[in-house]
């Protein structure tokens, strides 16, 4: 099937999938199928189609995490980050973010944390920066 003909056919089972669902509540899928013609099985398959489609769209490989060239590592820098005091607002809570140190990679990626991380997290945190590079 060419690209024309399958947005074609793309556009009328979204069409008659939007009808079905918009069905009466009383009339099940399998009645509604029956009294408009459509086959159960190519019904299925096109919604099938239209989730793949639908997904490869918004959640395409493009919009991941470039994947971490070998000498990556060596592209990560570190800098030592002054701490401020921070305000506290009248329940003690910290009014505003002061991290305690910032990680900057080549990718764009930046990631500011403060001395309340915990280890196992910086430690996560940490080895997945060593993939994304």
């Amino acid at each position: 099937m060419d690209k024309c003909t399958h947005d074609v056919r793309m556009i009328q089972w979204k069409n008659i999938i939007a009808e079905c669902e918009a069905r009466p509540k009383n009339v099940t899928k399998r009645e509604w199928f029956k009294q408009n013609g459509i086959s159960y099985q190519s019904y299925y398959s096109w919604q099938r189609k239209i989730r793949q489609e639908m997904y490869d769209t918004y959640f395409n490989v493009e919009t991941t995490l470039p994947v971490p060239t070998v000498d990556a590592c060596n592209d990560i820098t570190f800098a030592e980050i002054p701490v401020a005091a921070v305000e506290k607002d009248c329940d003690n809570n910290d009014v505003t973010f002061q991290p305690t140190a910032s990680f900057s990679l080549k990718s764009g990626l930046k990631i500011d944390i403060t001395n309340n991380i915990s280890d196992s997290i910086l430690s996560k945190m940490l080895e997945v920066i060593s993939h994304v590079g």
